[in-house]
C-alpha cells in the first residue's frame, strides 16, 4: 500500500496496511478496527512517534512516546516509555516506564525500568539499571546496572557503574563513584574521588573531594576535602577536617574545626577553630571556640573544653584536661595538668602535674608543679610547687610559697612566700606572709611564728576546747581517763627511749612518771596540794654521802640574787644558772641560753650545810624533849670552862649546848687560812640568816625548829657586817632557863662566852680578833659633775667599790644627805643634787665618794647676731638652723657619761 492521505474525517473500518506513510491534513481522527501495520510508519497501537525513525509495530509495545531521531527504535515489548531527543533510549527493547530526555540520554538502556534521565548523555550506558534519576548533562554516564541512584548536576555520578542507592547533587558530585552505594554527595565536587566507598555523606563544595572510603560524613565547604583513606570520620562545618588524609573516627564540628588534622584519629573537635592546628595527635577532645586552637603536638589524650581552653597548647604538652573559658590558655610545654573553671590555670606555661578547679583557680600559676587548687580564686596568684588549696580564696595570695596546705574559706590567703604550712578551717591562716612550717587548725585559727601549731582562734567563737575520752571537754584541753595508769593519761616518749607520763588515779592523785625503759620514777601531787618527789631507794644507785662532795663551803659560795624577769618585769629572788652550775652542776639543766635550776634539790645542800655548821659550832641535838637539860644528857664530852654552861632548850628536840669547843677549832683552821673568815662563813650564815631579826626569811624547817627558843638581844648590821661576824663587841645571847645574858665572842680562834652584856661584861679587846686594816677603793663611773637638761631622765652609773684584797663591797646611797635604796632625781626644774656613795669593809672601815648632778635649763641653739655688729663668718641656711635646733632637743634620756 502506498501513502495514505486523510483530509477531514476518515473512517477505516477494515484497517490500513502499507509501506508508505500516513499523512493527516488539518484535523483528522481515525478509528482502526483492525489496527495499523506500518513498515516505516509512526503508529502502532496508540504509540506516538515524532521523528524520521518509526517504532516497530508490535502488539506488545504500548503507550510509548518518542520525539527525536533514533529514539526508542529498538522497542519490542517495552511499554509506557517516553523518549525525547536524538537516540534517547535508542537501544531500549523491553524496558518500560522510563523517561529519557536529552540527546542520547539512556542511549544503551535495554531492560532498565522506571528510570528518569534528564540531560544529554545522562544515563548513557545504563543497560539494566532501574529506578534511577539522573539530572544533568552526562550525569550517571557510565551507569550500567546501578539502581535507585539520584544524580543531579553536570557529570554527577559520571563513573558510577553498579553503585546503587546513591544521592549525588551538584556538578561533579560523586564523579568517580563506581561501585559505592548508599552515599550522599551534595555540592559541587562533593565526594568527587569516591570510587567504592559506601554509606558516606558529603555535603558542600569539595566536601570529601579526595575520599575513597566508606562510612564518612562531611558537611560543609571543603570539609574533609583531603581525606583519602580516613574512615568513620564526621566533619560538619566550613573546612572542618580539611587536611585530614588518614585520620579515622574523628568528629570535626564547627568552622574550620580540626582543619589541620592529617593522621590523628579518634579526635573530637567541636567549635569554631576547635583543634585547628592539630595534625597527628589522637584521642584529643577540643570543644568550644578556639579550644586547643594552636595545639599541634604528637601526644594523645588531651581534653580542651571551653572557649579558648588550651589555646596555646604546644607540641610537647600531654595529659592535659582544660575545662572552662580560657582554662590553661597559655600552657605550652606543661603536661599532666587538669584545669576546670573560668580562666583556671590561664597563665600556666610549663607547670606540670597541677589540678586547678574553680573560677580563677591557679590563674597566675606559670611554672608551678604538683599543685592542687579547688575553689573560686584558690591559689590564684601561686607560683609555687606542691601546694594543696581547697576552698573559696584558699591560698589566693600565695606567690612563691610551696608545699602549703590550706582547706577552708579564705584559708591561708595572707601567706605569700611562706612554705610547708597547714591551714585547715575557715579563715585559718598565718598572721604574717612569710610564716613557714606552721599549722593552724580551726575557724579563724591564726599563727604568727614559723614552726608553730595553733588550734582554734585566740579569741571569739573560734576558741577550741579539746577533749579525749569525752564528748564535753571541761577545759581547753580535757582528758577523760580510761585507766588509773599512764595508759589513761598523757604519755610522751623521747628519741632515746625515755618516756614521761602524766595521769590521775581514782583518789585524785596526779602522778608524773618518767625514766628510762628499765626504771619508772614517779612524782605525785595529792588532792590536798602536797607535792611528793620520787625518792624510793629502788629508783637510785651509786648512793654516797653528800658531805663527800658538797657542804657548808659550797653553800657560802652561792650568790642569792634579786632580779626582774624580762618581759613581765616581775621581781624575783633566786640564783643565776650560770653562777650556780660551776658550784652544783647537778641542779642546773639545759643548754646555754635556756638553763634552768631544780630549786628543790638544793634542800639537800642546805641540810648538809646545817650539819656541817653544827659540827663546826659544837651544837649537839640529842635525847627526848625535856624542859631542863644537864651536861650529862648529851653524849659528847664537855670541856672544862670557868663560866657556867649555857643551856638553850629547844622544845620538841632536846637541848642545844654552846660551850668552849677547843676540839673543833682545828677543823675551823683547816677549812680556811683565816679564822675570822671561817667565823663569817659559819656563824654569819647561821645567825644572821636563821636566828636574826629577819627570822621570817629562814627556811620553814629551820624556822620551826628554833622559833621562840633563841632570843637575840644585840645583833644588827653594825655588829655583824658584810664580811665579819664579830667586832670588838661580841654577840649577846639570853639563857632560856635563867634569863641571863651571855656575851659570845672569839678569843684567838676559840669560841668563848662570859656572863652579862658585851658592853658590861668587861670583855677585853685584846681577847677579840684584831681589826684588819684594809684600803677601800671607791671609783665613780661616768662624769662628775654630771649635767642634764630640765625634763631629761637621769640614769646613775654608780660606783665600783672593792677592798684591799679585791673583794666587791656593798654600797649605800645618799641623795642630799638622805639615804635611798635607788637613785631617782626630780629634773622638772633647774637645781643641783649631791649624791654620796658610802662603802664599808669587814674591819668597819668606810669610804665615801660624792658626785654632783646639775640640772640646767635647756638653751636654744639658734644664734642671733647683734644688730649693732655686722655678722662675720659663714651664713647658715634656715635648714641648718632648724636641724641644729632639733638635734639639741631630740634627746629624751641623758646619762651622766
Amino acid at each position: 500500500m502506498g501513502a495514505v492521505t486523510a483530509v477531514g474525517t476518515s473512517t477505516f473500518a477494515g484497517g490500513i496496511e502499507g509501506a508508505g506513510s500516513l499523512s493527516l491534513a488539518g484535523s483528522a481522527t481515525s478509528t482502526f478496527a483492525n489496527g495499523i501495520s506500518l513498515s516505516d510508519g509512526c503508529f502502532a497501537i496508540d504509540n506516538v512517534c515524532i521523528g524520521n525513525t518509526a517504532v516497530t509495530l508490535s502488539s506488545d509495545a504500548n503507550y510509548n512516546t518518542k520525539a527525536g531521531t533514533g529514539a526508542l527504535t529498538s522497542l519490542t515489548s517495552g511499554s509506557m516509555n517516553a523518549s525525547f531527543g536524538y537516540e534517547a533510549g535508542g537501544a531500549d527493547t523491553t524496558g518500560g516506564q522510563n523517561a529519557f530526555i536529552g540527546t542520547r540520554s539512556g542511549r544503551y538502556n535495554t531492560g532498565g525500568r522506571n528510570n528518569s534521565f534528564l540531560g544529554s548523555y545522562s544515563g548513557y550506558y545504563n543497560i539494566l539499571g532501574s529506578q534511577n534519576v539522573f539530572s544533568g548533562s552526562r550525569s550517571g554516564f557510565y551507569n550500567i546496572t546501578g539502581s535507585s541512584d539520584t544524580f543531579s548536576g553536570y557529570e554527577s555520578g559520571f563513573w558510577n557503574s553498579t553503585g546503587s542507592q546513591n544521592l549525588f547533587s551538584g556538578s561533579y558530585s560523586g564523579y568517580s563513584n563506581q561501585t559505592g552505594g548508599s552515599n550522599v554527595f551534595l555540592g559541587d565536587h562533593a565526594g568527587y574521588s569516591n570510587t567504592t566507598g559506601s554509606t558516606t555523606v558529603a555535603i558542600g563544595r569539595d566536601a570529601l573531594y579526595n575520599s575513597t572510603v566508606s562510612s564518612t560524613t562531611a558537611i560543609g565547604f571543603e570539609s574533609l576535602k583531603a581525606n583519602t583513606r580516613g574512615i568513620e570520620n564526621t566533619a560538619l562545618g566550613y573546612q572542618s577536617g580539611l587536611a585530614n588524609t588518614l585520620g579515622f573516627a574523628n568528629s570535626f564540628v564547627g568552622y574550620r574545626a580540626g582543619r589541620s588534622n592529617t593522621t590523628g584519629g579518634s579526635n573530637v573537635f567541636i567549635g569554631d577553630n576547635a583543634g585547628y592546628s592539630n595534625t597527628t595527635a589522637s584521642s584529643t577532645i577540643a570543644i568550644g571556640a578556639n579550644a586547643g586552637r594552636l595545639y599541634s603536638g604528637i601526644n594523645d589524650g588531651n581534653i580542651f573544653i571551653g572557649d579558648s581552653a588550651g589555646y596555646n597548647a604546644g607540641v610537647a604538652a600531654y595529659g592535659l584536661t582544660f575545662i572552662g573559658y580560657q582554662s590553661g590558655y597559655n600552657t605550652t610545654s606543661g603536661y599532666g595538668n587538669t584545669f576546670s573553671g573560668y580562666k583556671s590555670g590561664m597563665a600556666n606555661t610549663t607547670g606540670k602535674w597541677n589540678t586547678f578547679s574553680g573560677y580563677y583557680a591557679g590563674k597566675e600559676n606559670v611554672s608551678g608543679i604538683s599543685n592542687s587548687f579547688f575553689g573560686v580564686d584558690a591559689g590564684r596568684q601561686s607560683l609555687g610547687t606542691g601546694n594543696t588549696l581547697v576552698g573559696y580564696g584558699a591560698g589566693s595570695a600565695i606567690n612563691s610559697g610551696s608545699n602549703n596546705t590550706a582547706v577552708g574559706y579564705n584559708s591561708g590567703d595572707i601567706i605569700t612566700n611562706g612554705a610547708a604550712n597547714t591551714f585547715i578551717g575557715s579563715g585559718a591562716d598565718g598572721i604574717i606572709s612569710w610564716v613557714s612550717t606552721s599549722t593552724a587548725l580551726g575557724y579563724n585559727a591564726q599563727v604568727a611564728t614559723s614552726s608553730s601549731m595553733i588550734l582554734g582562734a585566740a579569741t571569739g567563737d573560734g576558741v577550741v576546747w579539746v577533749g579525749t575520752g569525752t564528748t564535753s571537754p571541761a577545759a581547753k584541753f580535757s582528758i577523760q581517763q580510761t585507766a588509773n595508769t599512764s595508759q589513761g593519761g598523757l604519755y610522751l616518749a623521747g628519741m632515746g627511749g625515755d618516756a614521761r607520763a602524766f595521769y590521775m588515779d581514782a583518789s585524785g592523785v596526779l602522778s608524773f612518771a618518767g625514766g628510762d625503759t628499765g626504771t619508772v620514777n614517779v612524782a605525785t601531787l595529792n588532792a590536798a596540794g602536797a607535792w611528793t618527789n620520787a625518792s624510793d631507794i629502788s629508783y637510785k644507785q651509786n648512793i654516797q654521802d653528800l658531805g663527800e662532795r658538797y657542804g657548808l663551803q659550797t653553800l657560802i659560795q652561792l650568790k642569792p640574787r634579786y632580779y626582774e624577769m624580762k618581759g613581765t618585769n616581775q621581781p624575783q629572788i633566786g640564783f643565776i644558772a650560770q653562777e650556780l652550775k660551776p658550784l652544783v652542776p647537778e641542779v642546773v639543766d639545759g643548754e646555754e641560753g635556756k638553763m634552768g635550776i631544780s630549786y628543790g634539790n638544793l634542800a639537800a645542800l642546805t641540810v648538809q650545810s646545817i650539819q656541817d655548821l653544827t659540827t663546826i659550832l659544837g651544837i649537839e641535838v640529842c635525847g627526848n624533849p625535856i624542859s631542863t637539860a644537864t651536861s650529862t644528857e648529851c653524849g659528847n664530852p664537855i670541856s672544862t670552862t670557868s663560866s657556867p654552861v649555857s643551856n638553850i632548850i629547844l622544845s620538841g628536840i632536846s637541848s642545844v649546848r654552846l660551850d668552849q669547843i677547843e676540839s673543833d677549832i682545828l677543823a675551823l683552821k683547816n677549812a680556811s687560812s683565816s679564822a675570822s673568815s671561817i667565823i663569817h662563813n659559819s656563824l654569819l650564815g647561821a645567825v644572821t640568816d636563821w636566828v636574826g631579826n629577819s627570822i621570817s626569811a629562814v627556811p620553814a624547817s629551820f624556822k620551826d625548829l628554833i622559833s621562840d627558843k633563841i632570843t637575840v638581844v644585840n645583833l644588827n648590821a653594825d655588829v655583824i657586817s658584810a664580811n665579819k661576824i664579830l667586832s670588838n663587841k661580841g654577840v649577846v645571847v639570853k639563857d632560856k632557863t635563867t634569863g641571863e645574858n651571855y656575851c659570845i665572842f672569839v678569843d684567838n680562834g676559840v669560841l668563848k662566852n662570859t656572863a652579862g652584856d658585851c658592853e658590861s661584861a668587861g670583855v677585853s679587846s685584846d681577847l677579840l680578833p684584831p681589826a684588819v686594816s684594809e684600803n677601800i677603793n671607791l671609783t665613780i663611773n661616768g662624769n662628775n659633775p654630771a649635767e642634764i637638761f630640765v625634763g631629761d631622765t637621769y640614769n646613775d652609773l654608780g660606783v665600783i667599790a672593792v677592798d684591799g684584797e679585791g673583794h666587791d663591797l656593798s654600797v649605800q646611797y645618799f641623795v642630799n644627805g638622805i639615804k635611798v635604796e635607788q637613785i631617782s632625781l626630780d629634773t622638772s626644774t633647774s637645781t643641783t643634787y649631791t649624791i654620796d656613795y658610802v662603802a664599808r669593809d669587814g674591819a668597819e672601815n668606810t669610804a665615801t665618794s660624792t658626785r654632783t648632778v646639775i640640772v640646767k635649763p635647756r638653751e636654744s641653739s639658734l644664734f642671733v647676731p647683734s644688730v649693732d655688729e655686722p655678722f662675720v663668718g659663714d651664713v647658715a641656711t634656715s635648714s641648718d638652723i632648724f636641724e641644729d635646733a632639733v638635734s639639741s632637743s631630740s634627746a629624751d634620756t641623758v646619762g651622766n657619761d
